[in-house]
């Protein structure tokens, strides 16, 4: 990584520290109805997502829905047979590659 990101990157991370999490929740909540509203999404039978950490916005919410809903969830996975590969909500995560949180070696399906 360039130090040019690292210090945007770096940027970004204090300033999303002094978000209130009232703040990070509402808009959280914003962007899930507006995917929900969102036509291809409603079509959808598969989604691509990631599990939040304190730095991005929440995403629980949406993952729930898809789950109840029937979607196939997929999230990354760096590995050399794909980027993603799917998940269901429960089966154990490990922080991969950026402390991104991703399924087990164990619950690979890619």
């Amino acid at each position: 990584m360039s130090l040019e990101k690292r210090a945007v990157r770096q940027h970004l991370k204090q300033q999303r520290a002094q978000l209130r999490p009232d703040f990070v929740a509402a808009a959280g909540a914003a962007v899930c109805a507006q995917l929900r509203n969102f036509t291809l999404y409603q079509r959808a039978q598969c989604v691509a997502l990631y599990i939040a950490t304190i730095m991005k916005w929440p995403t629980a919410a949406i993952i729930t829905e898809a789950a109840q809903n029937g979607r196939t969830i997929y999230l990354p996975k760096a590995s050399s047979e794909g980027l993603f590969t799917t998940w269901q909500p429960g089966t154990d995560l490990q922080s991969g590659r950026n402390s991104v949180f991703e399924p087990s070696v164990a619950n690979w399906s890619p």
